[in-house]
């Protein structure tokens, strides 16, 4: 059992990118092919989700902003802003 243990497996990298560069055109074939047929079933799948937004304006006095509470505390040497 120690021999298993003790017996380390070399990854060689080179040989991985020589396998991949023997089977680039079946690697490119099959890459085309997957993307054109993701391509037609985006097109030919109903549309499932769609989303709707309403934007509304703000309301004409708003008592809780904060410039507004602070407009009606008077501080000393300090002047907010009006609208």
């Amino acid at each position: 059992m120690n021999d298993l243990k003790s017996h380390k497996i070399e990854i060689n990298l080179l040989d991985y990118l020589v396998m991949v560069l023997r089977h680039r055109r079946l690697i490119l074939k099959k890459f085309f092919i997957t993307v054109v047929a993701v391509f037609c079933l985006s097109f030919l799948l109903p549309k499932k989700y769609t989303a709707v937004a309403t934007l509304m304006p703000p309301p004409e006095q708003e008592k809780m902003s904060m410039s507004n509470l602070l407009s009606e505390v008077s501080v000393p040497g300090f002047s907010v802003p009006s609208q």
